[in-house]
């Protein structure tokens, strides 16, 4: 199987109701930009993870082709 390379639009400023409403819905890769994740990038540390997630199972999924669906 060749690889082909594939550009992925990069898009600053999405409000949640565009991701949602247009951009969600399509399943295609995008780069968001300035977008304000919340607490979440500072506060997920693999230790507060840890302590909040104690002992539950959890699924870690890795494929080799990029056209899996997650639905």
């Amino acid at each position: 199987m060749a690889w082909q390379s594939v550009p992925v639009p990069r898009l600053e400023g999405v409000s949640q109701e565009q991701f949602v409403q247009h951009l969600y819905p399509q399943r295609k890769p995008l780069v968001l930009e300035g977008v304000d994740l919340g607490a979440c990038t500072s506060k997920w540390t693999v230790d507060y993870l840890s302590q909040v997630g104690g002992r539950k199972e959890v699924k870690i999924h890795v494929a080799a082709v990029a056209q899996m669906d997650f639905i």
